[in-house]
C-alpha cells in the first residue's frame, strides 16, 4: 500500500472527507529540501491527475475530490517561492493538449508552464510523451516555455515503462543578501535498454506484486 512507502507521497489537488484515509498515508501538498553544502532550498509540489473520476469507479475513490490543478499549483508556487531558491512541480497531468485523447484536457504541463508564475521546472508524466519526438508544436523534450512574466520554465518527461531516465540540471547564482537565483535550466533523456541487468534486490521486492497483477 501507499503507507508502506519510505518516501513522500505528493498530490496537492486532492481532498478527502475522511473516508479514504489519505491523512494516514500521508499524502502531502509539497516537500521542502535543503540540497548540498551550499544549502540550496528546493520546494517540490505535487499535482496529480484530476481526471480520475472520469474513469475510476466511485467505489474505489470514496471521499476523494480532485481539484483544479492550475489553481492549486499557483497557490503553492506563490506560497513557496519567497522562501525557496528553486520551485519544482512534480505532475501527472500530461505534457500538452491532445484533442483526440479523452485522457488529456487543456490542464497540462505546457499550459501550467505558460500560466502559473513561480515555477522553475515541471517534471511530468501520464501522457507517455516520447522525448525524442515531443508532441504537436513541441518537437523535443525537454522544452522551455515562458511563464506569464516570460521567465523560463523547463518541462521534461521520461516517456514510459521505465524505458527512459529523465535528467534536469539547474544552474544557480548567489543573490545579494543570501539565497540563490536560477540562471540556467537544461535537461536530457537517457534511454534504458531492455538488456540492462535487473537489480536482484528490487526484483525480489516487486515480484509478489507482479504475480498478483498477472493473476488479476
Amino acid at each position: 500500500t501507499l503507507a508502506q512507502a519510505d518516501f513522500p507521497i505528493l498530490q496537492a489537488n486532492l481532498e478527502d472527507d475522511g473516508q479514504y484515509g489519505i491523512a494516514q498515508i500521508p499524502v502531502e501538498d509539497y516537500v521542502e529540501k535543503v540540497v548540498g553544502p551550499e544549502g540550496v532550498k528546493v520546494a517540490i509540489l505535487g499535482i496529480g491527475n484530476h481526471r480520475v473520476p472520469n474513469y475510476e469507479l466511485p467505489s474505489n475513490i470514496p471521499g476523494l475530490t480532485f481539484t483544479n490543478p492550475m489553481d492549486k499549483a499557483q497557490e503553492l508556487a506563490s506560497a513557496l517561492r519567497p522562501t525557496n531558491d528553486v520551485v519544482v512541480a512534480l505532475t501527472h497531468i500530461g505534457f500538452t493538449e491532445q484533442p483526440g485523447s479523452v485522457e488529456v484536457d487543456n490542464n497540462v504541463d505546457t499550459f501550467m508552464a505558460a500560466n502559473v508564475t513561480g515555477l522553475d521546472t515541471i517534471i511530468g508524466g501520464h501522457s507517455h510523451t516520447n522525448p525524442q519526438y515531443g508532441f504537436g508544436p513541441y518537437k523535443y523534450l525537454p522544452t522551455i516555455i515562458g511563464d506569464p512574466s516570460n521567465s523560463p520554465v523547463l518541462v521534461n518527461h521520461a516517456y514510459r515503462y521505465n524505458n527512459t531516465l529523465g535528467e534536469i540540471s539547474i544552474g544557480l547564482r548567489p543573490k545579494d543578501g543570501g539565497g540563490y537565483e536560477v540562471v540556467s535550466q537544461a535537461g536530457r533523456y537517457i534511454a534504458v535498454a531492455s538488456t540492462t541487468a535487473e537489480d536482484p534486490t528490487i526484483n525480489t521486492l516487486i515480484q509478489p506484486y507482479v504475480d498478483l497483477l498477472a493473476a488479476y
